[in-house]
C-alpha cells in the first residue's frame, strides 16, 4: 500500500495531520511559546485548548506565521468552527504562496482543510435548506463545491496522486455535484491505494451509493406509484464520543440509507458529517438498524428505497 502522508478520519472526509510545530522557524519569543503550547495541547487531543494558543499565535504574528496559521486551521476544523477554518488556511496559502519547497507540506495541509471547510460549508447550508425549505438554494453553493473541487486537486497535484484521501474527498465533491460517473472512478483510485481491507467504511458506504445510482445492479423502476416509507422497528442510539465530549463538540448528522426488501440497511452514505468521531459513532449504530421496508402503496408489496436519518448528538454542559 503506497501512502506518503498518513491522515485521519473525520465528517466522512479526510484531514491531513500538520508537520511538525515550530517547524518553519518562527522568530517572535512570544509566538513561539504560544505554537509550542498549542502543538502539546493538540497532542493530548485537547482542540479546544490548542485552539486558543494558535488563534492567539497568530494574531501575534499578524498572521504572518504558518505553524500558527495552520494551527488554527486545523484546530478549528477539528471543533466545527468551519468558517474559521477556510479563513486560517487561506492565509497559509497566502503566507506560503512564493516560499520555498520546505514549506510544499503546510500548502498541502492548507489546500486539504480548506477544501472540507468548503465542502462543509455547502453541506451545512443543504442542512439549513432541508429544515428551512424558505433558505434560498443561490448558485453560490455550486461555486462553493467547484472551489472544494479545486482545493482536493491541487492535494492531489501536490502529493503526486499518492494519498488515497484525497481521492475520497474529491470523490465526494464530485458526487454533490451529480458527476456520479467521475465520481465512482475517482473513489475507485482511493481502493487502489488503501485496498478493500483497509478503506474506511464511508468510503465503502459511497462505493455503494454510487453503484446504486448508476444502475450497476437491477432494480424495479415503480414509475410514479406511491411508496410508502420505511418505518423504524429497532434502533440503538450512538453514544456520544469520549474526544467529542472532551472538546465540547455536538450537533447533527445526517445519513442517507439504501433499505432493502427485507428491512436492513444495505448502503449507508454521509449527507452532513460531524468532526471527533461523531459521524463514525452515527455510521456504526445506524448500520445495526432494522426496519420494516419501504411498499408499494396500491399492493404492499416491500420495495427497495432511500431513506434519510438524522441522528442528533447532545453535549451534556
Amino acid at each position: 500500500m503506497r501512502r506518503s502522508i498518513v491522515l485521519a478520519v473525520f465528517t466522512g472526509l479526510l484531514l491531513v495531520p500538520p508537520p511538525s510545530v515550530c517547524a518553519f522557524g518562527d522568530t517572535n519569543s512570544k509566538v513561539l511559546r504560544l505554537v509550542k503550547s498549542g502543538g502539546e495541547a493538540f497532542s493530548k487531543k485537547n482542540y479546544r485548548r490548542a485552539y486558543k494558543d494558535f488563534k492567539r499565535a497568530s494574531a501575534e504574528a499578524r498572521n504572518e506565521s504558518t505553524d500558527a496559521a495552520l494551527g488554527w486551521a486545523r484546530t478549528s476544523f477539528h471543533l466545527a468552527l468551519f468558517s474559521e477554518a477556510r479563513q486560517a488556511s487561506l492565509h497559509v496559502l497566502e503566507i506560503t504562496a512564493d516560499s520555498s519547497i520546505a514549506e510544499e507540506l503546510s500548502r498541502i495541509h492548507a489546500w486539504n482543510v480548506l477544501g472540507l471547510a468548503l465542502y462543509q460549508q455547502y453541506v451545512d447550508d443543504e442542512f439549513e435548506r432541508v429544515f428551512q425549505p424558505h433558505v434560498d438554494d443561490g448558485e453560490s453553493d455550486q461555486a462553493v463545491l467547484a472551489e472544494a473541487e479545486d482545493a482536493f486537486r491541487a492535494v492531489i497535484r501536490l502529493t503526486s496522486a499518492s494519498v488515497a484521501q484525497a481521492f475520497y474527498n474529491l470523490a465526494e465533491v464530485l458526487t454533490r455535484l451529480g458527476r456520479n460517473e467521475e465520481a465512482l472512478e475517482t473513489l475507485m483510485q482511493y481502493f487502489s491505494l488503501m485496498g478493500d481491507e483497509d478503506a474506511s467504511a464511508t468510503a465503502k458506504g459511497l462505493k455503494c451509493y454510487l453503484h446504486y445510482q448508476l444502475g450497476n445492479r437491477s432494480r424495479a423502476s415503480h414509475g410514479s406509484e406511491t411508496i410508502v416509507p420505511p418505518r423504524k422497528v429497532y434502533s440503538s442510539a450512538p453514544s456520544l464520543p469520549a474526544l467529542a465530549q472532551q472538546n465540547g463538540v455536538d450537533g447533527t448528522v445526517i445519513l442517507e440509507a439504501i433499505i432493502d426488501t427485507s428491512g436492513s440497511v444495505r448502503c449507508l452514505r454521509v449527507l452532513r458529517g460531524l468532526p471527533l468521531g461523531l459521524t463514525e459513532a452515527a455510521f456504526a449504530a445506524v448500520h445495526n438498524w432494522r426496519f420494516e421496508p419501504a411498499s408499494l402503496a396500491s399492493t404492499g408489496e416491500p420495495v427497495e428505497t432511500q431513506y434519510r436519518l438524522k441522528i442528533d448528538f447532545k453535549f451534556q454542559h
